[in-house]
């Protein structure tokens, strides 16, 4: 809706529809944060902000209001001809900005760092040195997934085995990685289903090409002595 519409459906003028709005927004953030202490358990947040004393026919009720007030702010908006914006940042870059940050708080365990607080003892820098890899060594894994946007996920991976050895097993082994959110045992997955994959593809090449073999072996050997287009060495 442009904004002469906008004049003509609503009493306020450009900057009152904007503050009206971001207001609003404010306001549902605002209830958002009461969701939060509502069901602390949905974040699993190892520092725990509030004593549970709601009980669950509270929650229910409190719920109920929260959706009554959004309900509002909707017809509030609506009233005056605003229009709720679209979000225009993806997930997984909202979720990338928090890891770099995640990653420069794990920065500022390095012994140098904490010196800044009082003297770092030799047995004092090992252990924050071993702190920092651990937490690295997670956050860097969980970073890197999220980044690998579109890349084939474990289910994945084990499908295009079928017919292979060792599938079953693999399978079984995927499944219970991901039902108990093993994640630390996700990279080893990884690079065994990449090892498998690449055997497999090359026992198809090999298959395919077993008559011809010797000719693209020597081939490797001396690049001048073939110069046929579907050769696998010079493709």
């Amino acid at each position: 809706m442009s904004a002469e519409q906008n004049h003509a459906t609503s009493s306020l003028n450009d900057s009152q529809q904007r503050n009206l709005r971001i207001s609003c927004e404010h306001m549902d953030r605002l209830l958002k944060d009461v969701e939060d202490t509502l069901n602390p358990a949905r974040s699993k947040s190892v520092f725990q902000k509030y004593i549970q004393d709601i009980t669950p026919i509270q929650r229910k009720t409190i719920e109920d209001y929260l959706a009554r007030i959004r309900a509002q702010l909707l017809r509030v908006l609506a009233g005056e001809s605003i229009e709720v914006e679209k979000p225009r940042i993806t997930a997984s870059h909202a979720i990338h900005t928090v890891l770099t940050f995640v990653e420069i708080a794990i920065e500022e365990l390095s012994p140098g760092r904490m010196r800044g607080y009082g003297e770092v003892t030799e047995r004092g820098a090992a252990d924050l040195n071993g702190v920092m890899q651990e937490l690295q060594s997670i956050v860097q894994q969980l970073h890197s997934y999220v980044l690998q946007r579109g890349a084939p996920e474990l289910s994945e991976r084990i499908k295009r085995l079928s017919g292979e050895e060792q599938v079953d097993s693999l399978r079984k082994i995927e499944e219970i990685v991901t039902r108990r959110g093993l994640v630390e045992f996700r990279s080893t997955m990884l690079m065994l289903l990449d090892r498998n994959l690449w055997k497999s593809q090359f026992r198809k090449i090999f298959a395919s090409q077993s008559r011809d073999w010797g000719r693209h072996f020597a081939c490797w050997r001396d690049p001048d002595y073939c110069s046929s287009d579907s050769c696998l060495i010079r493709s």
